[in-house]
This record gives structure tokens, sequence and C-alpha cells, in this order.
């Protein structure tokens, strides 16, 4: 059948480069408030959506067509030769051509500037502090590499400072077209599965993911989508139980699938934020699987096998397809997760 496909930008659009290149790329209609009425009035009926909306699930960052496309097709995002020039001198002079990784912590900084009136608190959960990285930056600069600090918003400065540690967020150099050339080239990602780590995925760069929520949502695929990543979770204190919640527990009562703060307490759930010696043993493991130095032992395939036993009750389908990895460490300090 023959068709014109319309897309149209909803709410606050992130990043102008980003935007500008899927405007060249796809018919995205201007007036995004009236589009958005129209998806909601054919939503009503079923027939009508059927024919004429691509369903949610397939258009999601985290959806089934993004991860086909993620591994059958190249990016589509790209870094103009012009800027690339420019920008290559620039990053090599201050990383003094040593190779870098991009940091981003999560917290509330970016919402509250960039849409005052909205009120996100009730993700707040997903929040952390950079201070639960500076063991793994001094491995990593120990190393020879570069830590660039990204964000278009943080609350205030980096708590650690070196030459080898760029606050790029808080640079004179920033700017969305430069968010897209350091997630292009960076040794890999290190941070909070938020928006501005889609842009390093959109580039299929190496991502570890730490203080990741929830890995047991049930039928949802997006823990499969990131190849070569690694990743870590929050813990979920139970305040009834007076421990951990173990995968299964979490599973099995639904709090998984908790979204709002207020959810989690009336659920009488506390998240626990990742360790220190966490992050840093899982940044470890990452620069030895990239390196081809990471040896990996019976002990941690079995693990890693238990935890997807687990999930795949959640969601079969995805997780026979499953390609991220979860931290080896991570999962051997606490195998009563997986009881």
């Amino acid at each position: 059948q023959r068709s014109c496909d319309l897309f149209y930008f909803q709410d606050y659009v992130c990043n102008s480069e980003v935007a500008r290149q899927w405007r060249a790329r796809l018919r995205v209609i201007p007036f995004s408030n009236v589009a958005y009425v129209a998806a909601r009035l054919l939503a009503r009926f079923k027939t009508l959506a059927f024919r004429h909306l691509i369903p949610p699930e397939e258009m999601s960052w985290f959806g089934l067509a993004a991860e086909r496309a993620i591994h059958k097709y190249r990016g589509h995002l790209a870094i103009s030769a012009d800027f690339a020039h420019t920008a290559d001198k620039l990053v090599a002079r201050m990383t003094r051509g040593r190779p870098f990784v991009c940091l981003h912590v999560r917290d509330s900084t970016y919402l509250r500037r960039t849409q005052p009136r909205a009120d996100y608190s009730y993700h707040d959960y997903r929040d952390w502090l950079a201070d639960s990285l500076l063991p793994a930056i001094r491995e990593l600069t120990d190393r020879g590499y570069c830590l660039v600090r990204m964000g278009a918003a943080v609350d205030g400065a980096f708590p650690l400072a070196g030459e080898n540690i760029l606050d790029y967020a808080l640079s004179e150099h920033r700017s969305d077209e430069m968010d897209l050339y350091l997630a292009s080239r960076c040794a890999f990602w290190l941070g909070a599965a938020s928006g501005l780590a889609d842009v390093s995925m959109a580039f299929r760069r190496p991502q570890l993911f730490v203080n990741f929520v929830s890995p047991l949502i049930p039928g949802e695929p997006r823990i499969t989508v990131f190849e070569h990543s690694l990743w870590i979770f929050k813990k979920y204190w139970s305040r009834a139980r007076g421990r951990l919640m173990t995968f299964r527990e979490i599973l099995d009562t639904g709090a998984g699938g908790l979204y709002r703060s207020e959810e989690f307490s009336a659920a009488g759930i506390e998240l626990i934020d990742n360790s220190p010696q966490e992050i840093r043993d899982a940044t470890l493991e990452m620069l030895g699987r990239l390196n081809g130095t990471w040896k990996e032992s019976a002990e941690d395939c079995a693990l890693q096998g238990r935890f997807w036993s687990l999930w795949g009750e959640a969601a079969r389908q995805h997780a026979a397809q499953a390609r991220v990895l979860i931290g080896a460490r991570f999962l051997s300090a606490n195998p009563e997760l997986l009881n």
C-alpha cells in the first residue's frame, strides 16, 4: 500500500541538532499540539488507530523497531565534516590525544531549568550523586583516559578536578552539536540511562549504565537493546521484610513496574544507589571487556545465566535475544538477589 508517514515532536526538544537532522530525514510536521490531539482522537477508535498510527511500543527508544534497527542498520545521525575538523583539533588539545570516556550523572537540575512549569519530582528516585563515581574515575585516569562530564544543565561543578577531568558541561565549548560529537567519539559512555545516553546509543558506542532502576518490568524489552554494554542496578530495600528484595520478589510483586515516587513509598520500598565500589568494579570490567583482557569464570557465566532465567519469566522472547551483560562483580557480590 502507498502511504505517507508523518512525524511530530512531542513536548520539549532536548537537542536542536538532533531535531535538525531528523527534520532533514523525516516528514516532521510543525504543529505538534495539533498532531498530538489528532493522534489521541485516532487512538480512541481501534480500527483507525490500527490503520493510521504506529504503535507506541514500536516507536519508543526501547521498542521492538528500535531494537531491530540498532542491530540491522548503521546510525542515521552524523557529524558534519566541517564541524568534525574543528572539533577534532579542540578535543585533541583538551585531552592531549588521550582516549576519553563520556560521563553523565542524572540529577533533577536539567528538568527544573528547561521545563520549570512541569513537576518531574515523581521520578527523582532516579537521581544519584556524582561522588560515587570518584573511585572509578581514578581508575580510568590512572589508565590514561580523560573523563568528559556531559550535561546541558548541571548542579554545580564536578566534585573532582584534574588535568584529565574535563567539566565540559560548564565549559564555553558546550553545544548541542558538540554533544553529538563527543558521544560519537567516546571510548564508552558511563553513567545514567537517561535522555542524553540515547545519543551515544545512536552512534553505537559501548555503554556502562549504573544505578539503573528496574531491570524487571514485565514485557519490557529495553534491556536487550544495548549490545557491547554493561549494566548494574539500584537495589530494592523492603521495609516490611527488613532486607533487600530478590530479583524474583521484584518480579513477582510487580515492584519492577513501579514508576512514581509515591508508588515506591506506598509499597514500602526504598531504592539503594550503587556503591562507589560497585561502580568501580563495573568500570574495570568494562575496560577489560573492551580491550580483550577480561577473563570470565565459570561462576560468572552461571550467575549471568541465573539472572537471565529469572528475567525470562517476565519477557521470555526478549531474554532469549539478550545482548547486554549484567556486571559480573555486581552479581557475584550480591548472590542473594538471585535466590
